[in-house]
């Protein structure tokens, strides 16, 4: 006999409503599978801000950068994402950790992946026509050290997507927190900095990027807020436009910022 559960999500709660009905069934005719189809999801259903971008490259038709460096790659969600616009372009992630980047490089095992810390010293020996960054900023302690070395990455006419949170007023931001349900005492998290876009703009002229242009991506469905992790986002309604919210008690100004070299 098999028993066949469709989702990794949830299968403890499964397999405890179904002992009662398994309890006259010897156990050696009982092979209990779990079909974890579930772990792909980040891969077959692409992220909204994944979308937004991609929609952003393929304005220009006649655009195919050779060489994409994805900063922050964590598990390659998204540089797989971006082999199905660019399937003969040359991949490259970076990430700090070495677990995520083992998963990605079983995804796109064509890919070459690097455990690289951005703050720290970058090689310096390839430059890339596309560098993407998602979700990175707001580990950083300076976003001028991080401009200049993606200015250093791209060719002569590359192109930089950055993702995060920037800020509208003329302030910046460092944020660290703790979830006193989860996190031991005194240990804060950080991860949530934001850098005002003025900042962005003034360092990005200063390093003689040619085009600089933010956007501000919408949130085209609702996210329910999750009481397992408050540190997750969800959405709330302002001014009818679903705003990305969590336990820090911040709206967040998420945008993406396009540099062109």
């Amino acid at each position: 006999m098999y028993i066949v559960i469709q989702s990794c999500i949830g299968y403890e709660k499964a397999l405890n409503n179904l002992l009662p009905q398994l309890k006259d069934i010897p156990n050696e005719d009982i092979i209990i599978i779990l079909n974890k189809s579930n772990k792909n999801t980040f891969y077959k259903k692409p992220k909204e801000i994944y979308k937004f971008i991609g929609h952003l490259l393929k304005q220009d038709k006649n655009y195919k950068p050779k060489k994409i460096l994805d900063i922050g790659c964590a598990n390659g969600a998204f540089l797989n994402f971006l082999t199905e616009i660019y399937p003969q372009s040359e991949i490259e992630g970076w990430d700090i950790s070495g677990k995520l980047l083992a998963i990605a490089k079983k995804k796109i095992p064509a890919a070459t992946f690097k455990k690289i810390n951005i703050e720290k010293p970058i090689p310096a020996n390839k430059k890339f026509d596309l560098v993407v960054c998602i979700g990175v900023t707001g580990c950083l302690n300076s976003i001028e050290s991080f401009f200049k070395k993606v200015k250093t990455l791209l060719e002569p006419n590359g192109t930089a997507v950055i993702a995060g949170n920037f800020n509208d007023y003329p302030i910046d931001v460092r944020i660290s927190y703790q979830d006193i349900t989860k996190h031991k005492k005194n240990h804060w998290e950080t991860g949530w900095n934001i850098f005002s876009k003025e900042k962005s703009i003034k360092i990005a002229r200063k390093l003689k990027f040619s085009k600089i242009l933010f956007l501000s991506p919408k949130m085209p469905f609702s996210l329910k807020k999750r009481k397992d992790d408050f540190a997750r986002n969800w959405t709330i309604k302002i001014n009818r436009k679903n705003e990305l919210t969590n336990g820090l008690c911040v709206v967040w100004p998420h945008k993406v910022l396009k540099l062109k070299n």
